[in-house]
């Protein structure tokens, strides 16, 4: 699914199977696709080496809320990059150093 086609020409077309598969500026992969509904919008960008998944939904037309998760998603990405911890772990204790995912101390507040 994350794998880019090719033409029969073999040139590659940035397309997986139901992905866009992309490198950004610091040339990290990345995939992501974007939908849209009556009345709303969503977006979904994964960095598989990162463990990192931002999900965006608005019910909002016009927006290109693949932008928008796409540069949320490397915000975080620079912080796993400066900790060296995934986000998930990193949010877990608190602390930034490893812990099991979902491993709360305490039930997150609501909007968390």
């Amino acid at each position: 699914m994350f794998t880019p086609q090719k033409t029969r020409n073999g040139l590659d077309t940035g397309y997986g199977l139901g992905w866009f598969v992309e490198r950004d500026a610091g040339g990290r992969r990345y995939v992501w696709h974007g939908g849209r509904g009556v009345g709303g919008r969503s977006a979904i960008v994964i960095v598989p080496h990162a463990r990192l998944v931002t999900v965006m939904l608005s019910n909002i037309e016009g927006e290109r809320l693949d932008e928008h998760a796409r540069r949320i998603t490397a915000f975080f990405l620079e912080g796993i990059e400066t900790s060296g911890v995934a986000p998930d772990l990193m949010r877990a204790n608190g602390s930034g150093k490893p812990s099991p995912p979902f491993a709360y101390r305490a039930v997150p507040a609501p909007g968390e």
